[in-house]
């Protein structure tokens, strides 16, 4: 069974990583895959804490699905992004 992680969670060791801990020492640390903690990363560097809310419940709040329109039809991300 996969385990869930909360926000709250996500957004800690992101930035501990934003303040200059390792990504394998975090992800060691916190029993968290490092490819997981990467993808992480990844989303908070594209929309924020809003990237970081769970994605199982597939109910988006409309402030991220307007930035994921605007960001695609202005062309800073491309489709596969935004659908991250």
């Amino acid at each position: 069974m996969r385990r869930k992680y909360t926000a709250e969670f996500r957004l800690k060791l992101v930035k501990e990583y934003l303040a200059g801990q390792s990504k394998k020492g975090l992800a060691e640390l916190h029993g968290v895959p490092r490819t997981l903690l990467r993808r992480w990363i990844s989303y908070y560097e594209s929309f924020g804490n809003l990237g970081l809310v769970s994605k199982k419940t597939n109910n988006y709040p409309i402030e991220l699905k307007v930035l994921a329109i605007e960001c695609y039809r202005d062309k800073t991300l491309s489709l596969k992004e935004c659908c991250i």
